[in-house]
């Protein structure tokens, strides 16, 4: 729901985005090569680079995609869930108890629910022919047996198939009927993705390292790589460029150039062996000049089996400092103190937020457990010497798909949202009685009037590219103040749960 609200006041458009990671000394960088927008999922062609992954998919050595997520069956008989091919990996197991022989046993028993760290609230269910992984936000993906991504639906019905051939995914059909169609080099590595409306996008390779890559909007980009697969420059078609260099023996990203010839370099520092303790820094250069100094310190600790987990990290940017703490278990914060503000949370079992406690507040949470969402959030408020001052209870009520259709609180702020059948916000009221109704074209699904009561109405027509052409209202810019100010009301009543709820 927010990412509606979000185009209905800003329009964003997505953007393609590079960073080195500190903790990993390595470099990423996602592209974009199509989008086509639409009512359901948007269809896209989506990859990502990590100059520490040894992942060689059909987008070559260091390049995944979000068609390449699977799932694998270990040893231990637990499932390994690795996200875009080879990128994030997540081991699911049973809440129950079992020794290796029982797992494994477990795989073979369709309705058996393995879950994320073997205690979160999302699982990957064994249906007897295919895994079914559902998500708390409604989303479900559906894997063969081959461990292949076969389906990805949302909760309102709008869905991805993806069909295989031998070399890969063959074709991306969704619930309107537009396809995705892709065609491969003997190699196995991505030729052509050809689109809806005629868009495509083509792929050019040097052995197993993509070197030329010409996106659905004509504009050709070019990659070069060391003799260890590193992307060392990304050329951009108005001659600028991105420049990487890397520590090869420790396979570390040591500098990094952007186009504007700004330049980033990075040390390390190991506490050992590394293992435990270590700390990265970086100096930013622009025209000679010194414009950011900043380091991140790492610490981890050992679990009870062993293995290690990130316990705290400690970030200097530029001055502002930030440290944070994770759960063992969940990987989630449980304390950030930025610049001497400190902020606690405090989770159930399942790893679902139970409480949230700032300097002067603190926030409790209750779930729908046929959902897994907040169903009420209760917010005391404290003076400087800690007494109670006030006290604001929220409760959210959603629909059979999951929903949010309203919201209030003990101030007696209220929205009610309605939605279209594929799950698109159509009408907001507030306390007040106000409403604001939405209607929305069906080329790339997309607001194309909105109304708002007693004041007017935008009517908003877009481009072949699905870019907005023209914005109109004869009332004038009065409508998109009364629209921005009943969606600022919504915000305030949705905001002792945003930050933990997944809509």
């Amino acid at each position: 729901m927010v990412r509606w609200i979000t185009l209905f006041i800003t329009f964003l458009s997505i953007k393609s985005f590079a960073i080195v990671d500190m903790k990993n000394a390595n470099f990423a960088d996602s592209w974009q090569d199509l989008i086509a927008t639409g009512s359901g999922y948007d269809l896209r062609v989506r990859r990502t680079y990590n100059s520490r992954s040894l992942f060689n998919g059909i987008f070559g050595f260091g390049w995944c995609s979000d068609f390449e997520t699977s799932i694998a069956i270990m040893d231990s008989g637990e499932i390994k869930l690795t996200e875009c091919g080879g990128g994030l990996e997540v081991i699911y197991s049973p809440k129950k108890a079992m020794d290796k022989e029982g797992r494994k046993l477990a795989l073979t028993k369709p309705g058996t629910v393995f879950y994320a760290n073997g205690k979160g609230v999302e699982g990957i269910e064994f249906k007897g022919d295919h895994y079914l992984r559902k998500m708390v936000d409604g989303t479900a993906q559906k894997f063969d047996k081959e461990g292949r991504l076969v389906l990805v639906s949302d909760k309102n019905g709008n869905y991805l198939k993806l069909s295989y051939n031998n070399r890969g995914p063959m074709e991306i059909i969704d619930n309107n009927g537009r396809k995705l169609g892709f065609s491969y080099y003997d190699n196995g590595k991505i030729k052509k993705v050809v689109g809806p409306n005629s868009s495509s996008v083509e792929y050019k390779f040097k052995g197993d390292d993509l070197s030329e890559v010409k996106n659905a909007w004509g504009n050709s980009y070019t990659y070069t790589y060391d003799d260890l697969h590193n992307l060392t420059a990304i050329n951009f078609p108005d001659k600028t460029s991105k420049k990487i260099t890397y520590n090869k023996d420790k396979d570390w990203v040591t500098s990094f150039t952007n186009r504007k010839g700004c330049i980033e370099k990075y040390d390390y520092k190991i506490d050992g062996d590394g293992k435990e303790h270590y700390r990265s820094e970086v100096v930013k250069t622009c025209k000679d000049q010194v414009t950011n100094k900043s380091f991140y310190e790492f610490w981890y600790k050992s679990r009870g089996d062993g293995s290690k987990y990130l316990s705290r990290v400690l970030t200097n940017n530029n001055g502002d400092e930030t440290d944070m703490t994770y759960h063992e278990v969940f990987g989630r914060p449980t304390a950030v103190t930025k610049n001497g503000e400190k902020v606690v949370y405090k989770y159930f079992d399942n790893g679902q937020v139970q409480e949230q406690i700032f300097k002067d507040r603190m926030s409790k949470f209750k779930y729908d457990s046929d959902l897994n969402k907040i169903a009420e959030v209760t917010t005391t408020y404290f003076n400087p010497d800690k007494k109670k001052e006030k006290s604001v209870v929220t409760n959210f009520s959603y629909d059979g798909k999951g929903n949010v259709v309203e919201a209030k609180n003990s101030f007696g702020q209220l929205v009610k949202i309605g939605y279209d059948p594929k799950g698109r916000i159509v009408s907001i009221k507030d306390q007040a009685k106000k409403w604001i109704k939405i209607n929305y074209e069906e080329r790339f699904g997309k607001p194309s009037r909105v109304e708002s009561h007693g004041v007017g109405t935008i009517n908003v027509t877009y481009k072949g590219s699905g870019d907005i052409d023209k914005v109109d209202s004869k009332e004038g810019p009065i409508v998109a103040q009364q629209v921005a100010s009943t969606f600022n009301n919504l915000m305030d009543i949705l905001a002792p749960a945003t930050t933990q709820l997944r809509l």
